[in-house]
């Protein structure tokens, strides 16, 4: 054999393993991670609640939580963030580690929500979650979507 074919043999294994390598990158990074959900708590609010949609908090200075959620006991948000969702129960919360690269928020991740069909008007869900940093859709400046299953 000579030294052409194993050049070309060498580059053909190169190529290939190249090829792989960026394929198994892209499927690493695109597979969906489940985010553990805890349900802490629900609120009921005398103020109508529009739409479905979701949002974290990573401390507790916001408005929203002292309006709301001073009913849970015990979060500590030093270990962990808060998720509130109106109006739906959140089934299932994923992101995947390339939707960093597509927030312009550089610490987050695109958090994608999939709620539970069952519609509780006026009714705010609160779940603990590990401390990640979660955006929506809308905030990461793509069309949001509101994902419902049974």
């Amino acid at each position: 054999m000579g030294i052409r074919k194993v050049l070309k043999a060498i580059i053909v294994l190169a190529v290939i393993l190249l090829l792989l390598a960026g394929i198994l990158r892209y499927t690493y990074m695109n597979k969906p991670i489940e985010l553990e959900l805890v349900e802490v708590a629900r609120v009921n609010t005398e103020e109508e609640l529009i739409g479905t949609w979701w949002v974290m908090f990573s401390e507790d200075k916001f408005p929203y939580i002292k309006e709301y959620i001073l009913k849970v006991p015990d979060f500590d948000f030093s270990t962990n963030n808060m998720i509130i969702s109106a109006n739906r129960e959140i089934k299932q919360m994923t992101y995947t580690l390339a939707s960093k690269k597509h927030t312009p928020h550089k610490d987050s991740y695109i958090g994608i929500a999939t709620y539970k069909s069952q519609l509780h008007p006026n009714t705010i869900f609160v779940y603990k979650v590990e401390k990640i940093k979660l955006v929506d859709e809308e905030i990461a400046g793509f069309k949001p979507e509101v994902r419902i299953e049974d």
